[in-house]
């Protein structure tokens, strides 16, 4: 197991499974977050919430950074 950040979305209050979610900076996944969330400023209603956690996870998974 390895240390990863994880990319978590959820739409309305309702989780999102996305494909793009381990990456190994930190800094990364936020720029990430904080990209998905720009969406609100086109359409409100989307609700859109994009954060990212700490959590260890196979090291065979893929990162995307």
């Amino acid at each position: 197991m390895v240390l990863a950040f994880i990319l978590n979305i959820t739409m309305a209050g309702e989780p999102k499974d996305i494909d793009v979610k381990y990456f190994k900076n930190s800094e990364r996944c936020d720029w990430f977050a904080s990209v998905i969330e720009m969406s609100n400023e086109y359409d409100e209603s989307l609700q859109i919430k994009a954060w990212c956690e700490e959590g260890q996870v196979n090291e065979n998974e893929v990162f995307w950074d």
